[in-house]
């Protein structure tokens, strides 16, 4: 029996440490190309410039244009390809996933920068990729995890709360998934789920609920506590591996179809707190679960509606066209430990549309 645990190189995590980013980049090389949003490298202008000040590493900025398509990384390659020892993703998901494309492609080490937690990218060797109308095309296995993650919880602190929240919603799926998994004896990555990975899983959930309003209050304040610190270590590391090495299920397998529905505008994490809840539908889960799942999504803010993801107006038959999407050969949805049919699926999104209404307080 073969099991699979993926892992970056280093994981750092603490306030300031963005200051150290030269010093780690140094490691590789003296120039290293930097992608972020513009808006991220406005907001942590000054510490990049000091940290490469004190280390004497060059960062070029690669002027991300904002999606992670297939065209913006063969256009970066083309522009400034050549010269550079390592590449540095830094931002939310977009950014790092065309980050670690483009650093696959040319063999270089990748540092993964996060800047908000509004997902678990930074930590995987998954790269999931769009078209220009944001729609999900492709998810990218990569040969490898980042060398070095990153993770100044000051700079996430001061990042606008929906960010965290919705990293809540996808870390939230995390466990139910990985449990389908198990269940369903998945291999990811060429091997079953090891012990290790899937108690990251586990984890997950019970940090959740013990630390996620704290967190919620400690990020409307900007600033740092115990609780923060750990919802930040939750949303991108123990989710990051969790997923990855035990894998994904119904919860994300609604992501690109619910898109396609209405949802576009809706965060990933938003997306997949909905998909959970479908997800516990389609298994019959106790009410129990359910109770605390609507629970802690009405505490933290977290959509438990078709509505709260921006799907207003919607039939049972466009349902069911999505499910059936949902359901095409080898979708992540078949990782469920029983048969799925678009059948099956439209049934349970139409029943986790109503369940706030009936369990709801």
């Amino acid at each position: 029996m073969t099991k699979v645990f993926l892992s970056p190189g280093r994981i750092v995590l603490g306030q300031g440490v963005l200051n150290d980013l030269g010093d780690y980049a140094k490691a590789y090389a003296e120039k290293a190309l930097l992608l972020a949003h513009p808006d991220d490298r406005i907001r942590v202008g000054k510490i990049l410039n000091g940290s490469a000040e004190r280390s004497g590493v060059i960062f070029t900025d690669a002027k991300f244009q904002g999606e992670c398509t297939a065209f913006e990384a063969d256009r970066i390659k083309r522009e400034y390809g050549d010269g550079f020892g390592c590449i540095i993703g830094l931002g939310g998901g977009k950014a790092l996933d065309t980050a670690k494309i483009i650093a696959d492609d040319l063999n270089l080490p990748m540092i993964s920068v996060p800047t908000i937690a509004s997902n678990d990218a930074p930590c995987s060797s998954l790269a999931i990729i769009y078209d220009e109308n944001h729609v999900v095309t492709e998810g990218r296995q990569l040969k490898r995890n980042p060398a070095t993650v990153l993770i100044d919880t000051e700079v996430i602190s001061k990042a606008p709360e929906r960010f965290l929240v919705a990293g809540m919603g996808d870390a939230f799926s995390t466990y139910f998934e990985a449990r389908a998994c198990v269940r369903a004896n998945v291999k990811n990555n060429g091997g079953l789920s090891t012990l290790s990975a899937f108690n990251l899983a586990k984890l997950c959930y019970d940090t959740l609920l013990a630390d996620g309003e704290a967190a919620l209050i400690a990020c409307r304040e900007n600033t740092v506590t115990p609780a923060l610190t750990n919802i930040i270590e939750t949303n991108i590391v123990m989710s990051g591996l969790g997923f990855e090495s035990v894998g994904v299920a119904a919860a994300h397998g609604l992501l690109g179809p619910l898109e396609i529905l209405g949802a576009d505008k809706a965060l990933h994490g938003e997306i997949v707190a909905f998909g959970t809840l479908v997800l516990l539908v389609m298994e019959n889960a106790p009410k129990e679960e359910i109770i605390t799942a609507l629970d802690f999504y009405r505490k933290v803010g977290l959509p438990a509606t078709l509505s709260g993801l921006g799907i207003t107006e919607f039939s049972k038959e466009e349902i069911l066209k999505a499910a059936e999407l949902a359901c095409e050969p080898n979708a992540l949805i078949h990782n469920m430990p029983f048969e799925v049919t678009p059948e099956s699926v439209c049934a349970a999104i139409l029943c986790a549309n109503k369940l706030e209404s009936v369990y709801g307080a």
